[in-house]
């Protein structure tokens, strides 16, 4: 076992500021380690837990946690790395609304909000986003003396992103008028900035904004419609399948165009090729099959179809996750090949600092040049990264995403789940 949480006769005394447990990943070094769904983590180095801290935790080692079970009772963590696979979730407190009020919130923590259906969050921050889209209200009508200007209602902005968590607000506290107006200038704001596209979360967004306006007008196709749409961009998100199985009264088609438990369909050879020349590279060719067979039975292959990105934000987020999480589970991961065709990153220095990480900590990064796209066309996936974890027969074992770890700790359960059958393991 690589730690364990061990109680103390301590229990909490006031209303705890920690990080509510969201989730636990099975087969995790947090789930063999007895934390809970539900549970807190109260202190990280005796201190209130912070982003920064929950980081600092992450990276290094001996990190001194204190969790809180649900009847108040506190444990202490006790292992050389951090419990990985276990997931936590900021409270919404006064530090959290600054940062929203500042126009610099944690935007992941807002999208696993949205993707829980969490939206009374957004309802409640609605003055925030309007002050972090640098709205003010104007003198008269904080007086009462003049009805409130669109630019009061809906900041001037070009944070399309940010327009639309306000558009998701006014629609969950039933202002549908405001919710189409922050939603129409989110869409203006991005046809400003010249974003031809833009996050398969902030699509979706924007569909269940204006569902949820055309259910309260009426309009029962238009809210099927919409809810058709957002499934299609993030049909992993729970709420969203929730509110499908409610609009449409069946259930919602599978999560993965290549399931779990099928054989990845797709053969590549393609040279280690880095168009950035940041990564190590040979030049000469990598394939599939080769790969698959220089690995052990309990190692996986994980694979980032880029398409045309070198690199992207959640791209990034997931190596950077993976790069701490790996240690906790070494030897497991027997190669990352990241298939592009593009030099386009966009944030060139985020991608360094990622792919820095994963060098540093020792996860394997091989990018392989895919010239003419035919992995990714072969994929048929219209976002990007697509991820696929393999064991060393090919088969998939997880399309998750890494960023909260679930894609590795799915593969990983799944893969000893089938040695233990077999008796392999």
């Amino acid at each position: 076992m690589s730690g364990e949480v061990v109680p103390t006769n301590d229990t909490i005394v006031e209303p705890s500021q920690g990080w509510k447990v969201s989730s636990v990943h099975r087969g995790s070094p947090a789930e063999a380690a007895g934390v809970e769904r539900g549970w807190q983590l109260i202190s990280i180095s005796g201190a209130i837990p912070t982003a920064n801290q929950l980081n600092l935790a992450r990276a290094g080692s001996h990190p001194h946690l204190s969790f809180a079970d649900e009847d108040g009772r506190i444990w202490k963590w006790r292992g050389k790395l951090f419990p990985f696979g276990v997931i936590v979730s900021p409270p919404i407190d006064s530090a959290f609304r600054r940062d929203v009020h500042s126009g610099v919130p944690d935007r992941q923590l807002l999208v696993n909000r949205f993707a829980n259906g969490d939206l009374a969050v957004f309802a409640d921050l609605v003055n925030e986003f309007r002050q972090g889209l640098s709205g003010r209200p104007g003198f008269l009508s904080r007086l009462g003396f003049s009805r409130a200007s669109r630019a009061e209602i809906v900041p001037t902005s070009d944070d399309y992103e940010l327009l639309g968590f306000l558009g998701l607000g006014y629609a969950a506290a039933g202002r549908f008028n405001e919710a189409l107006e922050a939603c129409n200038a989110a869409t203006e704001a991005r046809d400003r900035v010249g974003q031809p596209s833009y996050s398969g979360n902030t699509y979706a967004v924007y569909h269940v904004t204006a569902l949820m306006v055309a259910e309260a007008q009426g309009r029962s196709e238009d809210a099927a419609a919409h809810i058709v749409e957002a499934m299609d961009l993030k049909p992993e998100h729970p709420f969203l399948r929730d509110t499908y199985r409610r609009i449409i009264g069946k259930e919602p088609p599978p999560v993965e165009q290549f399931p779990s438990g099928t054989r990845f369909r797709i053969d590549y050879k393609l040279p280690n090729y880095d168009p950035v020349r940041e990564l190590p590279s040979h030049g000469y060719d990598v394939g599939l099959k080769s790969t698959l067979a220089a690995m052990d039975a309990d190692q996986l292959l994980i694979i980032f179809a880029m398409g045309g990105y070198r690199s992207n934000y959640y791209a990034n987020l997931d190596i950077e996750r993976l790069a701490l999480a790996h240690r906790s589970c070494l030897g497991r991961i027997a190669d990352v090949h990241v298939i592009t065709s593009s030099t386009y990153a966009l944030d060139a220095e985020h991608r360094r600092r990622a792919e820095g990480l994963a060098q540093t900590l020792g996860l394997r990064l091989t990018v392989l040049w895919d010239e003419d796209d035919s992995v990714m066309s072969k994929l048929n996936y219209h976002m990007s990264p697509a991820r696929f974890c393999l064991d060393n027969d090919g088969t998939i074992l997880s399309t998750a995403t890494f960023e909260e770890e679930r894609g590795l700790w799915e593969a990983i359960h799944l893969l000893d789940r089938r040695l233990q059958s077999s008796g392999e393991r």
